[in-house]
């Protein structure tokens, strides 16, 4: 097992934390009360920049400036009751199943950077301007490195929004670092060969938590609205995988993992993180699995264990 430095660890930490913090972005407010779950593990200097759009304002996400002078960008995965109403979290859901490949286009290029699953490029796309605005306002630059995370959806649309940070800015891929929790598949080999050519595979980080089969989706795992929105079916039933569609994870895999001392730890041996990830899931039950999948479970406990 690979050890993770302490610096390194810690900025993972605020990450995660970061993520949990954008779910309290609110469709009736554009501020995020300092008393919010994760809000104080990032450290910022100033209240941050929140930024929502699409339908209801189902995508969202924040932006602000760290005590030490980095920027974080924190995408918000999907939403679920009691924060908006059912028919709004069924909206979401919905956005969530549209998984017909689309091109992904960085500013100023007519190429496609690569074909990207259909909800997650509009989710990132309805907030874009206000995140790259945000970021502006912040002056990333080599003295200003840029965080970026996300949880879930928000995993997904990090991953999106990094080679558009990293092409609007002209930041040097050692000024970026992307931190997901969670994240589907997202893009197809054109997209994951030309990230790896724009030197981004290596500063990016996937944690996967044990018995979380979300990041399975939508490759291997049929996306399904969870049980307490039973309405979601009336308006979009569940959408079967689609094992033709080549999307693939992004970065490294960090594996964590729980005993049954509730001692935890992180694999990042990707041959060992691979298959231990993936034994894991086999009929794992649904229940387990959504308590997996929740960011205030393991993705953050393990930070206090010791992997």
């Amino acid at each position: 097992m690979t050890t993770i430095s302490e610096s390194d660890r810690a900025w993972h930490y605020r990450m995660i934390n970061a993520s949990i913090a954008a779910i309290s972005i609110r469709p009736d407010s554009d501020t995020i009360p300092e008393s919010a779950p994760g809000y104080a593990a990032m450290q910022l200097g100033e209240p941050p920049i929140a930024v929502q759009s699409g339908d209801f304002k189902i995508n969202a996400g924040l932006v602000g400036l760290t005590r030490e002078g980095s920027i974080i960008v924190a995408f918000r995965g999907t939403i679920t009751p009691p924060l908006v109403s059912n028919e709004v979290a069924c909206l979401d859901w919905t956005q969530d199943q549209k998984l017909s490949p689309v091109p992904w286009l960085l500013p100023e290029s007519s190429e496609p950077f690569g074909y990207v699953c259909e909800g997650f490029a509009a989710a990132t796309e309805s907030v874009w301007d206000g995140i790259a605005s945000a970021i502006r306002n912040y002056r990333p630059s080599r003295t200003r490195p840029i965080w970026i995370t996300g949880h879930s959806k928000g995993g997904a649309m990090a991953v999106l929004a990094a080679p558009r940070i990293h092409k609007t800015f002209s930041l040097f891929p050692s000024t970026m670092t992307i931190v997901t929790s969670a994240a589907p598949c997202v893009g197809d080999a054109v997209f994951r060969d030309n990230y790896d050519r724009n030197g981004l595979t290596r500063r990016t980080i996937r944690y996967q938590n044990q018995h979380d089969v979300i990041p399975l989706a939508p490759k291997k795992l049929p996306v399904i609205p969870p049980s307490f929105l039973p309405d979601c079916t009336a308006i979009h039933p569940p959408v079967p995988p689609e094992p033709n569609l080549e999307y693939d994870q992004i970065g490294t895999l960090h594996y964590i993992s729980v005993d049954n001392t509730s001692t935890y730890a992180i694999e990042t041996d990707q041959q060992l993180a691979e298959k231990e990830y993936w034994d894991s899931v086999q009929n794992v039950s649904p229940l387990v699995a959504a308590q997996a999948h929740q960011p205030q479970g393991n993705y953050l406990n393990c930070f206090y264990g010791n992997g």
